[in-house]
């Protein structure tokens, strides 16, 4: 059944979140998983938009949001660094090439329902810390949509789900 006790929420480590929590996310994530293979639709995201940003490149990141995004009626729309002013932390500007994270984020905050990031090492200069930091700015300036960690350089809350959905399946 469908938990509105997460709406809003930022998802940036799993230990933002109690033991009953991770457990109910869990058990939703394997009702999504048996209506999709049973060809159940469930649009519970209709009409809403993801945003996500990835600083890092991936293909499995990317076109399991992409999927998701659409299996729950949703659409997720891919933000390249490369193809945009490059959001940056305040001090770390640079003219024409960047844009301050609380800009960015009060502009995405203000058009769709959700916003992703995947940042580490290159991007922040290797730097131990700092990938979390921009991620959390991203959440510290939205105020009405929530943030998605898809991997930072101190948690990957995602992959660290889905491990103990394999861990704990039996099919």
């Amino acid at each position: 059944m469908f938990d509105t006790s997460f709406k809003g929420r930022d998802f940036i480590t799993i230990l933002d979140y109690t033991q009953e929590e991770v457990i109910k996310i869990l058990d939703f994530a394997d009702e999504l998983k048996a209506k999709f293979k049973a060809g159940i639709p469930h649009k519970y995201l209709e009409d809403q938009t993801l945003f996500m940003i990835f600083y890092n490149q991936s293909l499995r990141t990317r076109n399991s949001f992409e999927a998701g995004m659409t299996q729950l009626g949703g659409h997720a729309h891919f933000l390249d660094p490369s193809k945009i002013y490059t959001p940056a932390l305040e001090g770390d500007e640079v003219a024409y090439s960047t844009e301050r994270v609380s800009d960015v984020a009060r502009v995405l905050d203000r058009m769709g329902h959700g916003l992703s990031i995947r940042i580490y090492g290159d991007p922040v200069g290797w730097q131990n810390g700092k990938a979390n930091r921009i991620v959390r700015e991203f959440a510290r300036w939205t105020e009405r949509i929530p943030v998605i960690n898809m991997e930072c350089d101190l948690y990957h809350p995602c992959q660290g789900m889905a491990d103990i959905m394999t861990a704990s399946s039996s099919s």
